[in-house]
């Protein structure tokens, strides 16, 4: 049976599920190029259209996620945002007029007019795009927002089919909710607490990243990395007046509950007067210190009420990683596992699981690598053809070795091989590499394409076997550790061998630990890069112009090199570098 799974808004992505096994999922800004992209997948569901055209002709089912009113550019989403701040204003006399007036039509002549006010529906844009397709009838399926986030934590993540899981998500809203509480038991989702939208601390973490200055539901990790440089008796100002805006329902503490008139989602001019002459940085700091204590209440409310003790968890708050790493720290917990790049994006991944599950009778999918987009090659002669005048190309017989010596000899190289990444996070096929033990490779690779800010940490990749001696590794956490980096780790005294990609404030670090049967290819790289230094780590970070989404194939992978400062991208097993001038 073929699943095809489409979200539209934020996140926009589409994913192809065949016989349980994923065979594709790719996010639109990947292919629009514009990151972030928020509105109706087009251009990836006519990329999956075209690279799997026989599975869609058999295609049974197929879900959409969200509600038809989620249409919004990424432009009209910060209009709003700004809109918050405004100050109300009264309808103006013509506007009043013009109101009335519709109002006094005949309805035969409203409903003429009406639907071309209307912006495109869900399913008539679904329609058109499948158009040619024959489908089976009432195959459209529309599974709830914060359902998709639990099916993709609990159908992708729960190991132990028998044991019973409690399954968490906690966004700033979706179909009318901002949290749920579940019980994954026996291959079936039960929800037992849900909290209505408007009581979100993930409403108050964007909308506080909007007063800064920086852009909502996508900059809120830049807030999170500014936090541990503020000391905590700065701190305690900001998470007091933020105590005081959201907090656990008395009634009942698996529910979140808002303590001030405003719904949390339009709440900016509150914020900008409680905040008003607060520095950033206390700000940044503050606002994590309350996430964190807010949601660990409540996740210690959550294992209290159930008596369940293994954690699944999913929705864009659990993006944060030092969230991720306190409730791992937790001696509740028993055990914990974040699904990998958790914002909406997945919700097209949790959708495929969730009806894979209907259909089949209770079946799991099949999931571990999160490298489930196409490999570089499906462009790489035309990349070739464009580039033949700025680039030369030099074709491997052994490109691990290659690269480990590049690396080793202190080189900084970008690696475009294998299946695509999905999601927020490089990790490793799409990546720029270096030696983490020279800490001017910060500044090196910022100068180079990232342009990072200056507080923000760059992130290791490190070898399964060697991640004992880099990273203090709670008990709690699965045998692979974090294939995905969904957490951040304290460090052993061996962290000088990676200084490059510490936080430099608390010396922690958001690692990749890379598995060979997750990543074989990053796998043997990293195996050959050991037995040239003797490290078992090395700095990962995305391939991308700064602003710009990660290389999708050989063309943008050629595009961002003649684009920036650096110097060899290998893609695959060809070795490509620029023509000096």
């Amino acid at each position: 049976m073929n699943i095809l799974a489409i979200q539209i808004g934020i996140g926009a992505s589409v994913c192809l599920l065949k016989d349980g096994k994923i065979v594709l999922a790719v996010e639109e800004e990947r292919l629009c190029r514009q990151k972030g992209f928020m509105g109706f997948p087009a251009q990836a569901l006519a990329y999956l259209k075209t690279r799997h055209p026989r599975e869609l002709d058999s295609l049974a089912l197929w879900g959409i996620p969200g509600r038809d009113d989620v249409l919004h550019s990424k432009a009209e989403f910060q209009t709003r945002y700004d809109a918050r701040l405004e100050p109300a204003r009264k309808p103006s006399l013509a506007q009043s007029c013009k109101g009335l007036a519709c109002r006094a039509l005949p309805d035969e002549v409203k409903a003429l007019i009406k639907p071309s006010l209307k912006k495109p529906s869900v399913a008539s844009m679904v329609r058109e795009a499948l158009e040619g397709f024959e489908l089976p009838e009432k195959s459209l399926r529309r599974p709830g927002h914060h359902l998709c986030h639990a099916a993709a934590a609990y159908y992708g993540l729960g190991r132990d089919h028998e044991r019973p899981y409690l399954v968490l998500t906690l966004d700033g809203g979706g179909d009318g909710l901002c949290a749920t509480v579940s019980i994954g038991r026996r291959g079936r989702l039960e929800t037992v607490a849900a909290t209505p939208t408007g009581h979100s601390v993930g409403n108050l973490y964007s909308n506080i990243t909007h007063l800064l200055g920086f852009t909502p539901h996508e900059h809120e990790y830049k807030l999170m990395g500014m936090a541990p440089y503020v000391p905590e008796r700065h701190t305690a100002r900001v998470r007091d007046i933020l105590a005081g805006y959201v907090g656990l329902d008395p009634a009942n503490p698996m529910l979140f509950k808002r303590l001030i008139p405003e719904s949390t989602t339009i709440c900016n001019k509150r914020l900008a007067r409680d905040l008003r002459r607060q520095r950033f940085d206390n700000v940044a700091g503050g606002l994590q210190r309350f996430t964190e204590e807010l949601v660990t209440d409540w996740v210690k409310a959550c294992m209290e009420r159930t008596g369940i003790r293994d954690l699944l968890c999913s929705g864009g708050v659990f993006m944060n990683v030092k969230l991720n790493q306190r409730l791992s720290r937790l001696p509740e917990v028993r055990s914990i596992d974040v699904f990998p790049s958790c914002g909406d994006e997945t919700n097209a991944l949790g959708c495929a699981f969730l009806l894979h599950n209907e259909a089949s009778g209770g079946g799991f999918p099949e999931f571990r690598a999160f490298t489930l987009g196409p490999a570089p090659s499906f462009d790489l002669e035309e990349a070739k053809a464009r580039h033949a005048g700025d680039c030369t190309f030099e074709k491997l017989e052994d490109p691990h070795q290659t690269a480990a010596e590049l690396i080793a000899s202190g080189r900084i190289l970008a690696r475009v091989a294998g299946p695509m990444e999905f999601g927020a996070r490089a990790l490793g096929n799409r990546s720029i590499l270096c030696d983490p033990s020279r800490l001017e490779m910060v500044e090196r690779v910022n100068f180079l394409i990232k342009q990072r800010d200056f507080w923000m940490p760059f992130a290791p990749a490190i070898l399964r076997e060697d991640a004992e001696r880099y990273l203090v590794t709670p008990p709690t956490l699965p045998p692979e550790l974090s294939p995905y980096m969904m957490f951040t780790f304290d460090t052993t005294e061996a962290r000088e061998e990676m200084i490059a990609c510490l936080q430099r404030a608390d010396r922690t670090a958001r690692a990749q630990v890379v598995n060979r049967e997750y990543n074989p290819g990053f796998h043997e790289l990293l195996t050959r890069y050991k037995a040239l230094t003797g490290r078992g780590a090395v700095m990962n970070t995305s391939y991308n112009i700064h602003g710009h989404p990660i290389a999708m194939g050989s063309m943008d992978a050629l595009e961002i090199l003649v684009n920036s400062s650096l110097d060899h991208v290998l893609i695959e097993d060809v070795l490509v570098g620029k023509r000096k001038a």
